[in-house]
């Protein structure tokens, strides 16, 4: 899984800060730190995710207190 959410972000041309997953019994979790995203491009990014197969829920988040 992580594996395909890499490769996706990757062939966006995007940059994962920083990566984080876990487990827990049957479900895993993968949170992405992705900065300097193309205006106008959260909806390709969330559609393309959630694209790949048992990924139940993308959701982006904007760090407001980001630089």
């Amino acid at each position: 899984m992580i594996g395909q959410i890499s490769k996706v972000v990757g062939d966006l041309d995007l940059n994962i800060e920083q990566l984080s997953n876990r487990a827990v019994g049957d479900y895993a979790y993968t949170l992405l730190a992705l900065n300097n995203l193309p205006a106008g491009q959260e909806e390709k990014i969330e559609d393309t995710l959630a694209g790949i197969e048992n990924v139940l829920n993308v959701e982006l988040y904007e760090n407001p207190n980001f630089d």
